[in-house]
């Protein structure tokens, strides 16, 4: 299958996201992830959206197994949409 790959997150270590106010480079949320994934081949870090007028973050920090379409589609139920994933090109 020319979506699988040999590599999960146990590859991967010190994993960690930082997001910052563009702005003021001000940093808004940091999460060190302590978990350690073995089988899991990609990540939610966290959710990041607005509630009235304010931006929120909710870490989430949960592994799955799957690509980056089985991923999308955890969240997508509507019409089909071709993801692409990072590398490939277009047409």
């Amino acid at each position: 299958d020319p979506n699988t790959t040999d590599h999960t997150l146990k590859d991967l270590s010190k994993l960690h996201l930082h997001l910052f106010n563009s702005d003021t480079q001000e940093e808004l949320a940091y999460i060190k992830l302590d978990k350690y994934f073995t089988i899991e081949t990609c990540l939610i870090f966290g959710k990041l959206y607005r509630q009235d007028e304010f931006w929120k973050f909710e870490n989430i920090s949960e592994g799955y197994i799957g690509d980056l379409g089985s991923l999308f589609g955890m969240y997508y139920r509507g019409e089909k949409v071709d993801v692409l994933a990072k590398g490939e090109k277009d047409g």
